[in-house]
């Protein structure tokens, strides 16, 4: 059976040159039992997004994220700061 986690999360981007990201708390995770980067399906706000990479953030944060570029925000017709529905699950192949 598939893990499917759902959060809350904030639109962000450290500079308007990089894509946006949403961070995912690790402890949302743990059942999912993966250490790397992992191919995941991504629906944000009801509006499935296709498959996206979940990447561990490292550097003494315990978190992932996963990037969101801008043709997925002019999709989603959302921008940094919003608050977003978020629904991840591991991409079946």
């Amino acid at each position: 059976m598939a893990h499917v986690t759902t959060l809350q999360a904030v639109l962000k981007q450290k500079d308007p040159a990089l894509p946006c990201f949403i961070e995912v708390p690790s402890t949302l995770l743990k059942h999912w039992d993966i250490s790397g980067k992992t191919p995941v399906t991504l629906v944000i706000n009801g509006v499935n997004v296709g498959s996206r990479n979940l990447k561990f953030w490292g550097q003494g944060r315990d978190c992932w994220f996963i990037d969101i570029t801008k043709v997925i925000c002019q999709k989603v017709q959302i921008n940094p700061g919003d608050l977003l529905s978020i629904r991840i699950s591991p991409k079946v192949s």
